[in-house]
């Protein structure tokens, strides 16, 4: 069991206590000015981020993310003295999550008392989760991105190799959470602080002191505030520059390629697009999508990164294209008895909130936020600020000066463009149908799903296994197998089904692992000097990991914060297959 278990709290007014550590959120008097000095003012944040350089990302960790004080006062500086074309990130640990209910009444009440946080807090009230272990990234604004990781701060920092600018430590006292600064953490923190970065803190406590010294870490006892005489502040010898492209092409038009121009866009690089087939010509282009998540009963990387993506998905198009994403609720029929016991397990596993899943009467599982996307116009408008290449082929892409990074994002052709992952790259036909006829109301969903679309619904999906170069189109026996379907799962007679309006059928590319492939690659035609990076492998669900794993791309180019823990990293890893191949044959 993973769950994990909310604070005990003393609320008065802004006074909030936690009275399992016997310590305060922030100082109720004045918590912001607390936050100034020791934070902000103890890591010289006014003029740094006033010095930066256009296209520069900035990224602050934090242990204790608590209420979100210290983050938006960061942000919110941030937003009044950075360059407009500057970027922030920042990473906060907490191992007991402020109930969300909780803290969005908290943040009501922070923009009301400090009006120069509202901006931030509103968009931190709107956005934030029920508590999940693990981490979760949150766009609080085009230029400021928030990953919070729920659950030990221990296990956060390993599973999230990033470099901090400048740290927090912000954990309550040392006195009542020895916990939060052991040896091992303050280790861990100077690991994740990038040379030159600096860090502060609130306490001077002596264990503290040392444990940061042994880390590497030169610290000075500075002026405190209020009450409290002195804090810490530390550097990490050394110098650090973030090396960032400033000019991506992405080779692919569908979903995989446009979630990245999106992210890549908003992160301050400059992309060009290029797809000799045009935009959303392979099963991007379907007219509907289907977002619901996988599940998984266990706590293995795969559950964490199936739950997040179809999570993150939905906050993704809610911002992106809000007008191609209806939720419409979906149920997840139960047709046998060992998938009962399934759904238990995937509801006792601790990685879902209570009511993002519900065992129906019936034993089907019910998923609220089960939603469809109008997929095709989605691609296009994620791509209509976008500028496209004319090439019709991708020698182009190697051969300019002005590419710093290539992205290799075209569904099945991959086996063409990365010799490295011809063995273990197939591709698979899907045929979409879609019907008039009387509406539905939810999607239902059992190997197949039906879902509503426009008057009627669409039913689909097929998969047959076919060659890589393959050419598909629609046929009378996938429609069949689609009207099968779509009998069984809506319950109609057949003489109810209503009348046939379309179908669609492309090919996804699949892996042999089933999982997708995310990040670098060698060089893929030879000797060159950009970097190289795939997307894909996405299978029948690349409307719901395409988003999560291009802010991951995203995070690997601008050397940011991945919304990826390493172990997942690892599993959707582009070199996988040949390690293994490698560690068979020794």
């Amino acid at each position: 069991m993973t769950r994990l278990t909310a604070p005990s709290l003393q609320i008065d007014g802004m006074a909030i206590r936690s009275t399992t550590f016997g310590d305060i959120y922030f100082q109720p008097e004045d918590g912001l000015a607390e936050v100034r000095h020791v934070f902000l003012d103890g890591n010289d944040l006014p003029d740094r981020f006033a010095a930066l350089t256009p296209g520069q990302h900035f990224v602050i960790g934090e242990l204790g993310f608590g209420t979100g004080l210290n983050c938006l006062a960061a942000a919110a500086l941030f937003l009044s003295v950075a360059p407009t074309d500057t970027h922030l990130s920042l990473w906060s640990a907490e191992a007991h999550p402020l109930p969300q209910s909780t803290l969005q009444a908290l943040l009501g009440d922070v923009a009301e008392r400090w009006p120069e946080l509202a901006v931030m807090a509103h968009a931190l009230r709107d956005l934030y989760p029920p508590a999940r272990p693990g981490l979760v990234q949150l766009r609080l604004h085009r230029r400021v991105t928030l990953t919070i990781a729920m659950g030990s701060a221990v296990q956060g920092l390993e599973d999230s190799p990033f470099k901090a600018d400048a740290f927090f430590l912000d954990g309550f006292a040392p006195s009542t959470n020895p916990d939060m600064w052991s040896p091992e953490l303050m280790a861990l923190v100077a690991q994740h602080i990038a040379p030159g970065g600096t860090l502060s803190t609130f306490t001077v406590a002596g264990t503290v002191r040392r444990a940061l010294a042994d880390a590497g870490i030169e610290v000075d006892r500075t002026p405190g505030f209020g009450r409290k005489r002195q804090m810490l502040r530390g550097r990490k010898p050394g110098e650090f520059t973030r090396s960032k492209a400033a000019r991506v092409a992405i080779a692919g038009a569908g979903i995989a390629g446009a979630s990245l121009s999106w992210h890549l866009q908003r992160a301050g690089i400059d992309v060009m697009l290029q797809d000799p087939s045009g935009a959303a010509s392979g099963a991007s282009g379907n007219p509907i999508g289907l977002l619901m998540p996988r599940l998984d009963a266990s706590t293995e990387p795969q559950a964490y990164l199936y739950r997040d993506a179809f999570l993150s998905a939905l906050r993704f198009y809610n911002e992106a294209t809000p007008d191609c994403l209806l939720v419409r609720g979906g149920h997840i029929l139960d047709t046998e008895q060992k998938q009962q016991r399934r759904f238990q397990k995937v509801l006792e596993n601790g990685l879902w909130a209570d009511g993002d899943l519900v065992l129906t009467p019936d034993a089907h599982l019910h998923v609220p936020a089960g939603a469809t996307l109008k997929a095709a116009e989605a691609v296009r408008l994620l791509i209509s600020d976008t500028e496209i290449a004319d090439a019709s082929e991708t020698e182009w892409l190697t051969d300019r000066q002005d590419i710093d990074c290539v992205i290799f994002a075209v569904g099945p052709q991959l086996a063409h463009h990365v010799p490295l992952l011809r063995p273990d790259l197939t591709a698979s036909r899907g045929q979409l149908d879609w019907w008039e006829g009387p509406g539905m109301s939810t999607i239902r969903t059992n190997s197949h799903y039906i879902a509503p679309w426009a008057d009627g619904f669409a039913a689909g999906a097929t998969y047959d296994v076919t060659a890589v170069d393959a050419a598909v189109e629609a046929n009378g026996e996938s429609s069949a197998q689609n009207r099968h379907a779509a009998l069984r799962l809506s319950g109609l007679a057949a003489d109810k089904l209503g009348t046939s309006n379309g179908a669609r059928a492309a090919k996804r590319a699949v892996t042999t692992d089933r999982h997708p492939i995310c990040g670098p690659v060698v060089s893929v035609h030879g000797t060159n000097r950009q970097r190289s990076y795939v997307l894909g492998g996405l299978g029948s669900r690349g409307l719901s990991t395409a988003p999560l794993l291009a802010a991951h791309l995203t995070a690997m180019v601008t050397e940011t914060i991945s919304p990826l823990t390493r172990s997942v990293q690892q599993m959707i890893a582009a070199d996988r297959f040949e390690q293994r191949r490698q560690r068979r044959q020794t």
